[in-house]
């Protein structure tokens, strides 16, 4: 019996070594790509932030109430909601969650990205929050820093009294 001549496909050494230039690929690109995975992370809450503080100046506007984004005090992330006082009128603009207040939303920072708020009396004093009135503007100016505490990359939010907002 005669061996067929035109044998299509591929050997198991040439597999072998296709496979071997594939792991030696990953492994020279790995030790980059976490490396550059905690600036990702940075960029991702920066914007994302710039994205929630407007989403609170619109929602103020929207629903015709004061919107609140608090910090938590360790600037492992923050909170948005509506400070309506949650059908309890004592409650209405007190700048705190109150029970039946809406949340707009929970964010909480990626490993190694924390959050202050600079104020005139330091940071996260003596209230942690960010109000948008139902006009539309903030209830004072602020600025909140995002820091990335790994690769030493800092982001400043700003709120101006006049209501703009900017990332640098």
């Amino acid at each position: 019996m005669k061996k067929p001549t035109n044998i299509s496909g591929f050997s198991l050494v040439e597999l072998m070594v296709v496979i071997g230039v594939i792991a030696l690929m990953a492994a020279i690109a790995t030790p980059s790509l976490m490396a550059w995975l905690p600036n990702v992370r940075f960029r991702d809450a920066s914007r994302g932030m710039l994205v929630d503080v407007q989403l609170a100046k619109m929602t103020a506007i929207q629903r015709n109430a004061n919107v609140v984004t608090t910090f938590q005090a360790n600037g492992s992330g923050y909170t948005i909601f509506v400070d309506n006082g949650g059908g309890v009128a004592a409650n209405i603009n007190n700048n705190t969650q109150d029970a039946g207040e809406q949340i707009i939303r929970t964010i909480t920072m990626p490993n190694n990205v924390v959050l202050s708020l600079n104020s005139p009396a330091g940071p996260f004093a003596p209230v942690p929050v960010l109000v948008f009135r139902p006009t539309g503007l903030p209830a004072g100016a602020a600025a909140v820093n995002v820091y990335n505490n790994q690769s030493n990359h800092n982001a400043v939010l700003t709120v101006s009294v006049a209501g703009s907002i900017r990332s640098q």
